[in-house]
């Protein structure tokens, strides 16, 4: 086995936002010429996998080919990963290496706990709302006084 790091966490999540900033691992891979990946699966607090959820889903990142020569460490970036439902969750990564018809295991981390919060609802542009009669108007202002 080898040494599996994660190198970048996410330090938000909202649900049904991707979470962010992307989560990167790095593992140091062995110099077979052969095809490297990694995936990640979402898990509840008690261990299980999360099923039915929404928006995550196991990914694989860009394939990593490590020529012949000294081993490299190889880095995969998920940055499209989204937990639909609030909640306290444990993402696992695992990496493995293509070889002939099949993948072996080189290793594996957990992420977590990932705490995922309802998500904020956004304000919209302009609005209006009618009180007392009197017809009102919400609006967004940018920074130098100006409506959006």
């Amino acid at each position: 086995m080898f040494k599996v790091e994660i190198t970048q966490r996410p330090t938000g999540a909202e649900a049904g936002e991707y979470l962010t900033p992307a989560i990167i691992v790095e593992h140091l891979a062995p110099n077979s010429g052969n095809l490297h990946f990694a995936q990640a699966a979402l898990f509840n607090t008690s261990g299980g996998e999360a099923k039915g959820i929404a928006g995550i889903y196991t990914e694989s990142c860009v394939d990593k080919v490590v020529g012949e020569g000294e081993p490299a460490t190889l880095e995969y970036t998920f940055a499209n990963l989204k937990i639909s439902i609030p909640g306290v969750y444990y993402i696992h990564i695992d990496v493995y290496e293509h070889q002939g018809s099949g993948a072996i295991h080189q290793g594996g981390t957990k992420l977590g706990p990932i705490i995922v919060v309802p998500e904020v609802p956004k304000m919209p542009r302009s609005s209006t709302a009618s009180v007392g009669g009197t017809q009102l108007e919400a609006r967004r202002w940018n920074c130098l006084g100006g409506a959006v």
